[in-house]
């Protein structure tokens, strides 16, 4: 066990919903108040367990953040593969519409979550993890434009495609989430972001 990790995994149905009922109400605290003003007794009490409880799973707010970190960033990719999957019979740009929809939409249900997350991500050793996510997440990408090679321009290769656009997309929602919260909501990054990718992979 690292400093920031677990105590103990839930192997078991109800221990795992216990954990998952922690970790709800940690995301709805944090997001709300920040991590700094969140409390253990009031992360227990919203999830509707004891604090005895919640210290048997976790030593710490900072454990509850590093569990998070990593529950949301695989949340994200399984979504991203879902909408892969969704979008397999639509031209390229339409493709590249509901993706970018669904992964600025995911970052906007709690930006003050994702701030905190993304400012304790070093600290609590969890880089490896998030960069390795971040990578699966560009497979898929480059997957993609595998498998639709023909509706690209003449000399895209796939994977370098897919560094570039998986960087600069993760990039503009990341100063978003700090920067420009409200373009998260409003469907404006969305719809620049799509228009960017697009433009990049000569998509109409």
């Amino acid at each position: 066990m690292t400093a920031h990790g677990p105590r103990k995994a839930a192997k078991q149905g109800r221990a795992r919903v216990t954990v998952d009922a922690i970790l709800e109400a940690t995301a709805r605290i944090v997001d709300q108040v920040g991590l700094d003003r969140a409390t253990t007794n009031r992360i227990a009490e919203l999830a509707g367990v004891s604090v005895g409880s919640l210290y048997q799973y976790f030593p710490g707010k900072q454990a509850l953040l590093a569990a998070l970190i990593e529950r949301e960033a695989q949340a994200d990719l399984a979504a991203m593969r879902g909408v892969v999957d969704e979008c397999a019979a639509l031209p390229l740009g339409a493709a590249i519409d509901r993706m970018t929809a669904e992964l600025v939409a995911r970052h906007a249900r709690h930006p003050g979550l994702y701030r905190w997350m993304l400012t304790y991500v070093p600290e609590l050793g969890q880089h490896p993890k998030i960069r390795a996510i971040a990578a699966s997440g560009r497979a898929l990408l480059r997957d993609m434009l595998t498998v639709r090679r023909r509706e690209l321009p003449a000399g895209l290769e796939p994977a370098l495609t897919a560094m570039i656009l998986g960087a600069a997309v993760e990039a503009a929602v990341h100063a978003a989430i700090f920067e420009r919260p409200e373009c998260l909501a409003d469907g404006s990054l969305a719809r620049e972001l799509s228009s960017l990718c697009r433009g990049y992979l000569g998509a109409r």
